[in-house]
C-alpha cells in the first residue's frame, strides 16, 4: 500500500508573497516549496482565488497576481456551486468570505489533502468546522514535509528557568517587542533590577521562545472596569520566534504556565494582545480555553485585547460535555455517568515519540525539572476496537520495558482508516509518524485517536498495582476498565484534577 501523493491548497496570502521578488522568503516557505517539489507533492490554486484577485481594482497588482497563479496548477476537482455551498454552510455578506468559504469547502469534500493559509479567519472558521488538522499555516506545513520520527532524531525541548539578568535586549526574540511596545526596553530593565525570572527554549541555540510571568491580586483588567478573583497569574510576555512557530514551543510553555497554576492553586491566567495582530497565538489560546474577555488601554496608547482563563469551573459548567469541559479549564476535567475508560498499550518507541518527559523523568529520578511536550497528540494502532468514543479518558501503558501507565488524557476524535493519506491528514499537524509506520499501520486497518494529554502520574501504576485494583489479565490491546478501578487510578495523583457529575 503506498501513501498517495499529497496534495496541498495555496491561499492567495502564500502565493502572492511566494512570487512577489520584493519579499524575502522564511525559511520555513523555502523549505516547504522546495521539499514538495523533491516529494512531487501537487501544489494547487483554487479557481476561487483567481475570482477574488480578479475584483482588485488595482490593474498592476492585479496582473502580478494572475501571472503568479499560472505557475500552480488550478484545482479541477472542485465543482460545488454557490447555491451547493450555502445549502451547506449558509450565505455570507462579503465576496471575501465567500471566496473563503469555496476554498475551505474543497477540503472539507476531500479535494485536497491539506490548505496552506495565513489568514487567522479561514483557520477559525477550520476549527468551528472540525477541519483544522488539514488547514495549516506556513510552519506547519513546511514540518510536516521534515521526517523527524527517526529514533535517532527525536528531541525533548527542555524549559529553562532563568534570571531576566540572564539575557539581553539584544537578542533577536526582542526585536519586534521593542518594536511593537513602547516602554517595552524600561519594564524589561527594570524588571531584571526587581530580581524577575523567565522560562526559556533555546532548542535552536537562540532564544526560540519565551514567557515571563506576574502574580497578581484580583486585577481589574479592562478599560470598563472588569476584574479577575482572588490570586492570578498574568503572562507579562509570551513570545515564539518566527522560525519557531510549528514546533509546539507556544503549546509547551502554555502547559508549563497551566502546571504552574494548578499546582499553585492560581484562579485564572491572563494576557494582553495588541488589537489585531499575532494570529498564531490567538489560536493558541481559543484551542486551549482562554476567552476574550474585553480591552485595555496601554501605557503607549494603544488597545490591546484581553485573553483570560479560568484555573477552576463556575457552578453552572458541570452540565458542559465533558470535551469542552476539560478545554476550557484544562488541566481539570470532567468525568461525568457515561463517561468511558481504556487502558491503551504503547511501545516503547511511539511512547519516547509522544511522551519523551516521561522518560526524561524517569532518568532524573523524578526531579521535576522537565514538563510535558504538547498538549494535543495523535495515536495509531491497528486495534478492532470500535468502544473508545469522544470523551473517553485513556490510560497509556508502555509495554515491554517500563510495564505502567505512565500518562493519561481525554479523547477528542477516533476514526478508522485503511487509507494512509487520510491518516497523514489527521495526524501530522500534532505529531509526525513516519510514512512506513502509517502504511504498515493502515494495511491492518488504523485506528486513529486525536486526544489531549490530562497529566502524567506521579508514580506510574505498574501491572502488579493493576492487579492490587482487580485489572487483571491482557494488556497487549485496548480494554476497557470498570470505573471504580479507573477513578482509584486517576486518585494516586499527589493533587486530584477532575471533577465527577454524579
Amino acid at each position: 500500500m503506498k501513501v498517495s501523493k499529497l496534495r496541498f491548497i495555496l491561499d492567495t496570502n502564500v502565493i502572492i508573497p511566494l512570487e512577489d521578488s520584493s519579499i524575502l522568503l522564511e525559511e520555513p516557505l523555502q523549505f516547504f516549496i522546495k521539499s514538495a517539489g523533491v516529494k512531487g507533492y501537487k501544489l494547487l490554486y483554487h479557481p476561487a482565488t483567481k475570482t477574488d484577485i480578479k475584483r482588485d481594482k488595482n490593474v498592476i497588482r492585479r496582473e502580478r497576481s494572475l501571472a503568479a497563479l499560472c505557475k500552480y496548477s488550478e484545482l479541477e476537482s472542485h465543482n460545488v456551486t454557490k447555491d451547493e455551498l450555502i445549502n451547506d454552510w449558509g450565505d455570507v455578506s462579503s465576496p471575501n468570505d465567500l471566496c473563503d468559504n469555496f476554498i475551505l469547502h474543497s477540503i472539507y469534500r476531500n479535494c485536497a489533502d491539506f490548505l496552506v493559509t495565513e489568514d487567522l479567519g479561514i483557520h477559525k472558521k477550520a476549527r468551528n468546522l472540525r477541519l483544522s488538522e488539514r488547514v495549516l499555516y506556513i510552519q506547519q506545513a513546511s514540518n510536516l514535509l521534515r521526517d523527524n520520527f527517526k529514533e535517532e532524531n527525536l528531541k525533548f525541548p527542555g524549559i529553562l528557568e532563568l534570571f531576566l539578568t540572564e539575557l539581553n535586549l539584544d537578542m533577536p526574540v526582542f526585536e519586534s517587542l521593542s518594536a511593537s511596545y513602547g516602554g517595552f526596553e524600561s519594564w524589561f530593565e527594570k524588571s531584571q533590577r526587581e530580581g524577575r525570572k523567565c522560562w526559556v527554549i533555546n532548542e535552536s541555540g537562540e532564544i526560540d521562545a519565551l514567557a515571563i510571568l506576574k502574580d497578581e491580586d484580583s486585577p481589574i483588567i479592562t478599560i470598563d472596569d472588569k476584574g479577575l478573583r482572588e490570586k492570578t497569574l498574568k503572562i507579562c510576555t509570551f513570545k515564539v520566534a518566527p522560525l519557531s512557530r510549528g514546533k509546539h514551543y507556544g503549546e509547551l510553555l502554555l502547559k508549563k504556565t497551566f502546571i504552574t497554576a494548578f499546582e499553585q492553586d492560581y484562579k485564572n491566567i491572563y494576557l494582553t494582545i495588541r488589537e489585531g495582530e499575532q494570529p498564531h497565538l490567538r489560536e493558541l489560546l481559543e484551542t486551549n480555553g482562554f476567552f476574550s474577555f474585553g480591552k485595555t488601554l496601554t501605557n503607549d496608547g494603544f488597545l490591546d485585547d484581553v485573553y483570560v482563563k479560568s484555573m477552576y469551573p463556575a457552578e453552572n459548567s458541570f452540565n458542559e460535555p465533558t470535551l469542552y469541559f476539560s478545554i476550557k479549564y484544562h488541566p481539570h476535567f470532567l468525568i461525568s455517568e457515561d463517561t468511558g475508560f481504556f487502558c491503551i498499550p504503547i511501545q516503547p518507541r511511539y511512547h519516547r515519540h509522544l511522551f519523551p518527559e516521561v522518560q526524561i523523568q524517569q532518568e532524573l529520578l523524578g526531579s521535576g525539572a522537565i514538563v510535558g511536550n504538547s498538549i494535543r497528540q495523535a495515536y495509531i494502532c491497528s486495534s478492532n476496537s470500535n468502544q473508545v468514543t469522544e470523551g473517553s479518558i485513556i490510560f497509556f501503558y508502555r509495554s515491554k520495558d517500563y510495564k505502567q501507565i505512565t500518562t493519561f488524557g481525554i479523547v477528542e476524535k477516533v476514526e478508522r482508516t485503511n487509507d494512509p493519506t487520510r491518516a497523514i491528514q489527521l495526524t501530522r499537524k500534532r505529531t509526525i509518524y513516519s510514512d512506513e509506520d502509517i502504511k504498515n499501520t493502515c494495511l491492518k486497518g488504523a485506528l486513529i485517536i486525536l486526544f489531549r494529554v490530562l497529566g502524567h502520574f506521579d508514580k506510574p501504576i505498574s501491572r502488579e498495582a493493576l492487579h492490587e485494583l482487580g485489572i487483571k489479565g491482557n494488556t497487549q490491546s485496548i480494554r476497557r476498565l470498570e470505573r471504580k478501578p479507573a477513578l482509584e487510578i486517576l486518585d494516586t495523583n499527589d493533587k486530584r484534577n477532575y471533577f465527577t457529575t454524579s
